[in-house]
This record gives structure tokens, C-alpha cells and sequence, in this order.
């Protein structure tokens, strides 16, 4: 806008020096015509007498103020085409501004859209706040009643084990006390009057089936006293399905060595589904046995296979070999 004034500012300035021109042409104009001598005229040669000097001069300054005019023309025209060009940018920076305009009038009702939605979601986070104030106070309330519920259940269930508890310390005690009866009897029927003196040989699977639930009580109950079962020359060998098996002798080594494999019939309750004996040599009874036991928290079950050669002695009978092998049968889901 400033360039296009002074644009304008000088075109004005160009226009009044053209029409100082102009009059000062047509003054010249007048002066030379009013300064013009008469003309005489000659009959015989019929020519005319020069002009005098202030003609020439007059003509001189003529000349020269028409000069002038053209250039204030041409400078004139040069200015107006400047004008247009400068209406032109005007008019583009008008559009420009129009469209500035419309921009800004368009941001800011986008913007007053964005203030609006704005709201919309602070109230909606508002109204959330107060739901999930609403809900964490039902929680906390059914939270109590929930905690209280549940410790009637634990108090319930804590005493119902207590009662199971007392009823199972009840029933090993008569377990205990009905194996030590067997274990008497066992050594009574099975101890000879003279070692020296042959005895009549006893029924193998009578003896088998009085021996295992001795011997597995033992493993899952009190495995510590595993060694009372063997003597000096007794073998065992114990290990997984597939290994190669190191033979123990004597109490003392097969102690160590169910230990350290046979760690997992500690508190189990030993199923054996297959039982089969025959007498040999010497009134000593060989017995194979196939079963499963689990762990304690019934995750887990094995399978086991195990064969003794039950040898005699004065108060009844040892184990003078043992050979087991075990391996795992599978997880078990147990039921909360």
C-alpha cells in the first residue's frame, strides 16, 4: 500500500509538471505569434525578409518544451503502467487478505468447535470420576461384607480341619498300633524255635502280602529307618526307567541311596496293583511288585516296579536283594 501511494504521489507530481509544460508551450506559442513582424511584400522577387533572432530563439524554446512534453508523456504512460501494475498487486493482496480473512474466520470456529468438545469431555471425565468414586464405595462395601463372609468360611473350614486332622491323628495312631500288632505276629510266625532245625517252608504270598505294607510304611512314613530292613550282605539297586543302575550293599549305603532317589514316597500312600512271589532256595521268597504313587499335593503320580529276595533269619525274614525302577506317570489336576 505505501509503494502504490508513492506511486501515485509521483504520478500526480508527473501530471502537473505535463500540464506546466503544456501552458508554457502554448505562452511560447502566443509570444511568437505576437512578436512576428509584418511581412512586406516585393513586387518583382516576391521573397520574404528573415525572421529576426527572438523568432529563432522562440522556436528554439518551442522545440524544446514539445521535447519536454514527449518525455513527461512516455514518463506518464511509464507511471500509469506502473499504476495498473500496483492496482494489480493491490488487488491480489486484497484477495489474499480476503482469503487471510475467511482462514481466520474458519480457525476460529474450529476453535470454538474444540472449546465446545472440550467441555464435553471435561464433563464426561467428571461424570467418570463420579461413577468410579460410586463403584470403588460399593466396592469397599461389598469388600467388607466379602471379608467377613470369608472369614466365617475360613474360620468354618479351619475348624472342620482341625476335627479332620484330630480324626486322622486318631486313625494313624490305630494304624500304628495295628502294625506293630503285625509286626509281632510277623516275627512270632516267621521266627524259627532252632535256626539250626529246618522248618516247614511258609506260603510266599502269605508272607509277601504281610511284608509290603511293613516295608512301604516305612518308605513313606519314616525313611529314616530304612536300613533296619537290610543287613550287611544286602544289595540294593534303585533308579529311573533306563538308567544304569549302581548297586548299594549294606544298610548304611542303601539308607544314603533311597535318600536320594525314593525322596518323593515320603507322605504318599503307595498303590501296588501286582504282586507276585514264589519260594527259592533256603525258604527265601522272591516278590515282584508293579504300583503308582503320588506326592503329598497329588500333582504328580509315579509308577514303580520292584522285586526283593526276602531271605530268613532268626526273627523272621530281611531284605537280602532289591531292584527298582520308577519313572514319572503323568501331572494330575487337582481339584480346589
Amino acid at each position: 500500500m505505501k509503494a502504490l501511494a508513492e506511486i501515485r504521489s509521483t504520478f500526480s507530481a508527473e501530471q502537473c509538471r505535463r500540464s506546466e509544460a503544456e501552458q508554457s508551450l502554448m505562452r511560447a506559442q502566443l509570444r511568437l505569434v505576437a512578436s512576428a513582424p509584418p511581412v512586406p511584400e516585393r513586387a518583382a522577387s516576391g521573397s520574404v525578409e528573415p525572421a529576426s533572432e527572438d523568432v529563432a530563439v522562440l522556436k528554439a524554446q518551442l522545440t524544446k518544451l514539445t521535447k519536454s512534453r514527449n518525455n513527461a508523456k512516455q514518463q506518464a504512460e511509464k507511471f500509469l503502467n506502473q499504476v495498473k501494475d500496483a492496482q494489480s498487486k493491490a488487488h491480489e493482496y486484497q484477495e489474499k487478505k480476503a482469503d487471510a480473512f475467511r482462514n481466520a474466520q474458519r480457525y476460529q470456529e474450529e476453535r470454538t468447535a474444540a472449546q465446545k468438545e472440550a467441555q464435553g469431555f471435561k464433563k464426561a471425565l467428571v461424570d467418570a470420576q463420579k461413577e468410579l468414586m460410586e463403584l470403588k464405595a460399593q466396592n469397599d462395601q461389598l469388600y467388607v461384607q466379602l471379608s467377613h463372609e470369608k472369614r466365617q468360611a475360613v474360620q468354618k473350614e479351619t475348624q472342620a480341619s482341625k476335627k479332620a486332622l484330630i480324626e486322622a491323628q486318631k486313625q494313624l495312631a490305630e494304624l500304628k498300633a495295628q502294625n506293630d500288632q503285625l509286626q509281632v505276629q510277623l516275627s512270632a510266625a516267621s521266627a524259627p524255635t532252632n535256626p539250626t532245625t529246618s522248618s516247614p517252608p511258609r506260603d510266599p504270598t502269605e508272607v509277601a502280602l504281610q511284608f509290603l505294607p511293613h516295608y512301604y510304611t516305612i518308605l513313606s512314613r519314616t525313611p529314616k529307618k530304612m536300613h533296619q530292613l537290610y543287613k550287611a550282605d544286602s544289595v540294593m539297586s534303585c533308579g529311573r526307567s533306563g538308567e544304569n543302575l549302581q548297586p548299594a550293599q549294606g544298610g548304611a549305603e542303601i539308607q544314603k541311596l533311597t535318600n536320594t532317589h525314593l525322596g518323593f514316597f515320603k507322605g504318599s500312600d503307595p498303590q501296588y496293583y501286582s504282586v507276585d512271589s514264589q519260594g527259592s532256595a533256603d525258604g527265601s521268597i522272591f516278590v515282584q511288585v508293579l504300583g503308582t504313587t503320588a506326592n503329598q499335593g497329588g500333582t504328580k503320580r509315579w509308577k514303580f516296579s520292584q522285586s526283593f529276595l526276602l531271605c530268613r533269619q532268626e526273627d523272621g525274614y530281611y531284605v537280602r536283594n532289591d531292584v527298582m525302577r520308577y519313572g514319572e506317570e503323568g501331572s494330575v489336576k487337582v481339584e480346589e
